[in-house]
């Protein structure tokens, strides 16, 4: 018999987290931690009121500490992130990933220089998240400018957050704008945060959803995707058929439901493959489904349609 030894890690891979306030570090955080298969994420944030993890994710609370499902914890380190970044060094077997949220008005440069002083841990890309919406702004407003620009220039992958909020034209100009001025940062194009994980934990390490394959990693910085709250009993069969409508070109979907029969359901489609199974929690306030598409002009319209024919009708 042939043994082959596998390699112990010996640091475990951190990833910053940055954005000025209101920005969308919430919906991202909280849409990697749904979307993290057997990825075992530790989040450190600055405060838990600053970060509301969907309680839905949450199987236990105690103290500074925030047990979610998946394996995956929520920690608050307050001032002293460096404290909490060696407790984590130790544990390198518990988990795959650590991600550190910055406050709104942080320098992620200046987050990542505190990971020089911790064994165990080491950089592995810091992300900035824009709000499409008022960017221009922000960079021409006297007293926040220096500061966002700031934290747009440490980054190495920059999202553009909230562009379901904007035109086509003005996205265009401002992913424009962005890549002449940041050079250096990958650019990728997302709306409530929803975007895969590849695009933040890297290539190597894509998964987002069941069923996925090992894709080229060009693929995973020029997807487009959409979100849709839905309030209504939906016939998900009949939903995840006019989705894998190949005009529609979606790569994956996945939402959760409330189905004709009154029950929270999970749908996942990948690559025209449809998964349906019951929902671990059946207290919601409404369904929800993100929609991921290949690299190209999204056809929002068209995707509504497939999205809205199944609703249920609301009763009057």
């Amino acid at each position: 018999m042939t043994s082959i030894a596998l390699g112990r890690r010996s640091a475990l891979p951190v990833t910053i987290i940055g954005g000025y306030l209101g920005a969308g570090k919430t919906s991202l955080i909280n849409h990697l931690l749904r979307s993290a298969c057997e990825r075992r994420i530790a989040v450190l944030v600055n405060e838990f009121g600053a970060l509301p993890i969907d309680t839905d994710l949450i199987e236990a609370a105690a103290g500074h500490v925030l047990t979610l499902s998946g394996g995956c914890i929520c920690c608050s380190y307050g001032d002293d992130l460096i404290t909490a970044l060696m407790s984590f060094g130790s544990r390198i077997d518990e988990f795959d990933d650590i991600l550190v949220e910055c406050s709104g008005v942080a320098l992620p440069d200046s987050v990542a220089a505190s990971l020089t002083l911790v064994s165990g841990v080491h950089l592995q890309g810091i992300v900035v998240i824009v709000d499409a919406s008022n960017i221009e702004s922000k960079l021409s407003d006297r007293y926040v400018a220096d500061t966002v620009r700031r934290q747009l220039a440490a980054a190495d992958r920059l999202l553009i957050n909230k562009t379901d909020l904007v035109s086509l034209p003005r996205l265009q100009n401002i992913e424009h704008m962005l890549a002449s001025d940041f050079p250096r940062a990958k650019i990728v194009l997302t709306a409530h945060g929803a975007v895969d994980s590849g695009a933040i934990f890297g290539p190597q390490t894509f998964c987002g959803f069941v069923g996925d394959a090992q894709r080229s990693p060009h693929d995973l910085t020029t997807l487009s995707s959409t979100t849709f709250e839905i309030h209504n009993p939906i016939d998900i069969a009949a939903l995840a058929a006019n989705l894998c409508d190949r005009k529609l070109s979606l790569v994956r979907a996945k939402g959760v439901l409330l189905d004709l029969d009154g029950k929270w359901m999970v749908l996942q489609i990948v690559d025209q493959r449809i998964q349906i199974t019951t929902a671990r929690t059946q207290h919601r306030r409404h369904g929800s489904l993100v929609c991921i598409a290949h690299p190209g002009p999204m056809d929002r319209l068209a995707l509504t349609a497939a999205v809205a024919a199944p609703v249920l009708p609301r009763q009057t």
